[in-house]
């Protein structure tokens, strides 16, 4: 058991230390004898809010400050798509997996939802 434990630590010797360069998001081994990364480069911007985000954003907080469920807060929002443009999103299929939020984003109707929302819920 010794022996497989000593062939085992000369087999992995040589210690790495994974750096990550921000600009091109690749990974470079370097040896443990050098300094550890050196972040020179510029930091990358988070990516900037996508209307589904914003949308989410806009519920979660209308809920959180209301003291409403968010199962009523899209009722509410899917109701007011139907009255307003004649979209029932219920009537598309979608698996099990999939939110009505995901169906409404594969059919490009987050614009609507997003101006319901915002002139509704806030």
């Amino acid at each position: 058991m010794q022996n497989r434990l000593l062939n085992r630590l000369s087999i992995h010797k040589r210690v790495f230390v994974v750096c990550i360069d921000m600009s091109s998001r690749q990974i470079k081994p370097q040896h443990a004898s050098r300094s550890p990364c050196d972040v020179s480069g510029s930091v990358t911007q988070p990516p900037e809010e996508t209307i589904r985000m914003k949308i989410v954003r806009m519920v979660n907080s209308y809920c959180r400050i209301n003291k409403v469920r968010q199962r009523q807060a899209w009722r509410t929002v899917y109701s007011r798509l139907y009255q307003l443009y004649h979209i029932s999103i219920q009537n598309y299929g979608r698996s099990k997996r999939e939110s009505w939020l995901d169906v409404a984003e594969h059919y490009g109707h987050l614009d609507k939802i997003y101006a319901i929302v915002s002139t509704e819920l806030n």
